[in-house]
């Protein structure tokens, strides 16, 4: 028995010219205690009033003078001190966000959620560029930077689970499009020609080029993006092989079952195709890509607005569904009476179909049913967001 997940092409938005990434600017704080507010320290801009004052309360008199004089500097020119300056200062300011979201005991609100998420994401996306591109990838400078940016997250997040009344595993999936994937519940990463993203220690195969795991006692392969120019956009698809060879049975002469093939541990395949004139940097036409955290992710980075995006969170819609929701098991034994065990058949099969539909329509609500809806999206298109 073998399901396979329905096509939905996913069309592609017309294509546009992406923002450049934006300045975080500083926003009004009226109250001293309230941190939502980080400066841009990644282009060297002059700090304004309200920057001097949050950076005297997180870092210090000092440490304000040593950046003030860094500023100066860079406009003549930056040098890999004051990369690693700028670079060193960003990580005091999220070792203080951190620690004031851990000790803050006001009510988070969803615009503090939100405006924190969103200031936070361009200065840690910038300066883990400046390690990489002006301070030879020094490890250990990048560590630091994403040890304090990880805590700040997670500071943030025990906030917004217990005031804004979600899950962490809610939040964090919403918000994936402004938090770097190494930041993530549990850290993954792209491997190159692949849409969904993987968790770290799930690489491709040398021979194969696929990446192979288990979940839940499934075995699963995550195939690389392909290309069919006979679709339109995009389609992510998961094909569960829940084997064929099962329910054939022997039984005596009163009945009882004396021997039985049992159902196969089943396989999950899932690969993105990319249909003509479509690859993973076009945008995303609705769903994942569209919604209004998406959006301000992709002021930083193209990729929380593109098809790619919205494909990989299709692909992980359906490792997490696995995760949370084992297979079905089959409760055929020897010794049951006939009638039984073909009951128990039935239900096996009705129960493996369910999870197959099951599987697809908790993606289609996560990932299409979200932003700029594939429902508002038909409606514009004539019913063209997807076929069956």
């Amino acid at each position: 028995m073998k399901s396979k997940r329905r096509v939905y092409e996913h069309k592609q938005a017309p294509v546009a010219a992406q923002p450049e990434p934006r300045a975080v600017q500083p926003a009004s704080v009226a109250d001293a205690q309230v941190d939502q507010h980080v400066p841009d320290l990644s282009k060297g801009m002059p700090l304004s009033t309200h920057d001097v004052l949050y950076l005297q309360r997180t870092i210090g008199n000092q440490a304000v003078s040593r950046l003030m004089q860094s500023t100066i500097q860079r406009e003549g020119g930056a040098k890999d001190e004051n990369h690693r300056a700028d670079v060193e200062m960003a990580i005091k300011i999220f070792e203080a966000n951190a620690s004031f979201h851990k000790t803050q005991q006001e009510a988070l609100t969803q615009a503090d959620f939100d405006d924190s998420l969103d200031r936070w994401y361009g200065p840690i996306v910038r300066n883990m560029d400046r390690i990489d591109q002006h301070l030879k990838g020094d490890a250990t400078l990048k560590k630091q930077l994403q040890d304090n940016y990880i805590a700040s997250i997670q500071a943030l997040m025990a906030r917004a689970v217990k005031d804004l009344k979600k899950s962490a595993d809610v939040l964090y999936r919403e918000n994936n499009g402004r938090i770097p994937m190494w930041a993530w519940q549990k850290a993954h990463h792209l491997e190159s020609g692949f849409s969904t993203p993987v968790t770290q220690n799930q690489v491709p195969d040398p021979l194969s080029g696929e990446i192979n795991f288990m979940v839940s006692g499934i075995a699963v392969t995550l195939a690389p993006d392909g290309n069919d120019n006979s679709i339109e956009g995009a389609v992510t698809k998961v094909d569960i092989d829940w084997g064929t060879a099962f329910g054939d049975y022997d039984h005596d002469a009163k009945k009882k079952i004396t021997r039985f093939t049992p159902p196969p541990a089943p396989k999950a395949r899932i690969q993105t195709i990319y249909g003509k004139d479509a690859s993973a940097s076009s945008t995303s036409g609705y769903g994942r890509g569209t919604t209004a955290e998406d959006k301000s992710g992709g002021k930083v980075t193209a990729h929380s607005t593109s098809l790619g995006f919205h494909e990989g969170n299709h692909g992980l819609d359906f490792v997490d569904f696995m995760t949370k929701n084992p297979p079905p098991t089959f409760k055929g034994e020897n010794g049951q009476s006939e009638t039984d065990f073909k009951k128990h058949v039935a239900e096996y099969k009705a129960a493996v179909t369910k999870y197959s539909a099951d599987i697809e329509k908790e993606s289609e609500k996560r990932t299409d049913q979200v932003g700029h809806t594939l429902k508002e999206y038909e409606k514009e298109h004539g019913g063209h967001g997807h076929s069956h």
